[in-house]
């Protein structure tokens, strides 16, 4: 059998998202995510940090050659206001007073109708390698990291849900 060369070892995980890296994402000022009222605007704080987290990761991935990724599962409560951000599969549930467990995220599949068109209208494909995997090669369709199937066919930007607790006694 014969030596792998560098260059050949991750030959699975070829680029299959066209282009360079993409730009670093902006940043804003804090004053940005506050609306109305002093109230602040979560899901659009924690999508901006979220994206410049997975920005982040990935520089420094590319420089190790770690072809790793993770979900992130993120909640912040203010006052009865329950705002949850979710990247990938990780999951939320909340227990309400009758010991009902409410979903508070969904997972991100490659299979499901909105992830499956949204990588096939970037160029990318599905395939089912046991359970069905990104280019088959990744089981969920948004992650921060795994850069070789950024930055269009799994991509980091979050779900981002808010629960009024309340409702939920």
């Amino acid at each position: 059998m014969g030596k792998l060369k560098p260059k050949d070892s991750f030959s699975m995980f070829k680029q299959t998202a066209s282009g360079d890296a993409p730009p670093p994402p902006k940043t804003f000022d804090a004053k940005c995510y506050v609306k109305e009222g002093n109230r602040i605007n979560y899901g659009k704080m924690i999508t901006d940090e979220v994206l410049y987290a997975d920005y982040k990761l990935v520089e420094k991935a590319k420089k190790q050659t770690n072809v790793a990724g993770t979900t992130a599962l993120i909640a912040i409560i203010e006052g009865t206001k329950l705002t949850v951000a979710n990247v990938g599969d990780s999951r939320g549930v909340m227990c309400d007073a009758r010991s009902n467990a409410i979903p508070l995220s969904f997972d991100h599949k490659p299979q499901s109708a909105r992830e499956h068109k949204r990588i096939q209208e970037a160029g990318g494909f599905i395939a089912f390698k046991g359970v069905w995997r990104v280019s088959g090669i990744l089981a969920t369709s948004r992650a921060l990291g795994d850069y070789p199937l950024k930055p269009n066919l799994v991509i980091a930007d979050p779900d981002i849900l808010t629960f009024d607790m309340a409702d939920h006694k």
